[in-house]
């Protein structure tokens, strides 16, 4: 009698095969969960890195201008005309550039980053890299105005003699840069605001 009471027990303890697979399943599932949220919010914190790096070196390249800064070694001779800084639409970079030849614009042959002073058309004296989920989404020159515009890549020259500031080799009110986490561009963004006066900040 006892042998089968033990039995009885032991079949009422144990788990069946569909139990088993409905626990395992919420596991994974959990897992799951877990894994994509612990990715986003790492990616989240790239975007936030990726506008603080866009800040950084907004400054120093207006500190280049301001302190009338000489080409380095290779790249030419003298001061140029202005420092700028130029984004592309779609890139995972950025770059700053020395305005050699005074059109208020950026001149790079090819799409390597390079400064000579044999090619005056060669004008990239940095490229910066953002965190690698991260892109530029968006560019808008004159943004929130009746004339804000949306081209394909946009720049700003910070000019040395005056301190003054261009978009786009123009006198614009302000030129707006969008990055984006690549994976979800449509609602995790974020801002960079610089007015003509030189002002930068990060918008949300």
């Amino acid at each position: 009698m006892f042998p089968l009471q033990n039995k009885k027990i032991l079949k009422q303890q144990s788990f069946s095969t569909i139990e088993l697979l409905v626990s395992i399943s919420m596991i994974l599932i959990l897992t799951g969960m877990f894994l994509l949220n612990y990715r986003f919010q790492g990616a989240s914190r790239e975007l936030v890195d990726a506008n603080h790096i866009i800040l950084q070196k907004i400054r120093e390249t207006q500190n280049l201008a301001t302190s009338s800064s000489k080409l380095s070694s290779g790249c030419g001779t003298g001061t140029p005309q202005s420092y700028g800084i130029y984004f592309n639409e779609n890139d995972d970079f950025f770059d700053i550039f020395a305005d050699k030849d005074g059109e208020d614009d950026y001149d790079l042959i090819g799409g390597d980053c390079t400064c000579d002073g044999v090619t005056p058309t060669n004008e990239c004296i940095a490229r910066i890299f953002l965190p690698a989920t991260i892109q530029i989404s968006d560019i808008k020159i004159n943004a929130g105005l009746l004339d804000e515009s949306s081209p394909a890549s946009g720049w700003v020259n910070f000019l040395v003699k005056d301190l003054s500031v261009k978009m786009n080799g123009e006198n614009k009110a302000n030129i707006e840069v969008e990055t984006c986490i690549k994976s979800d561009c449509l609602t995790n963004t974020k801002k960079v605001f610089i007015n003509n006066k030189g002002m930068a900040e990060i918008e949300e």
